[in-house]
């Protein structure tokens, strides 16, 4: 089966978070199966507290409706 991975971090509070982009990714690798494959990974660094700030998830949401 194939995946896109999606991971985020927030630039506003750094010091609120838990796992960085590079954690995050390797995380949910580490969980893969052998029947799985990430075709690709998108990522982003910075505050969506506004609406329309997430460019790329919104990219990855287009791409999975085409």
């Amino acid at each position: 089966m194939k995946y896109f991975l999606y991971v985020r971090k927030s630039s506003e509070a750094d010091e609120k978070q838990i796992q960085s982009i590079d954690d995050q990714i390797n995380y949910w690798k580490e969980r893969m199966t052998p029947d799985m494959e990430i075709i690709n990974v998108f990522s982003e660094e910075h505050s969506a507290k506004e609406p329309g700030k997430r460019t790329i998830f919104n990219a990855m949401m287009d791409r999975i409706d085409k």
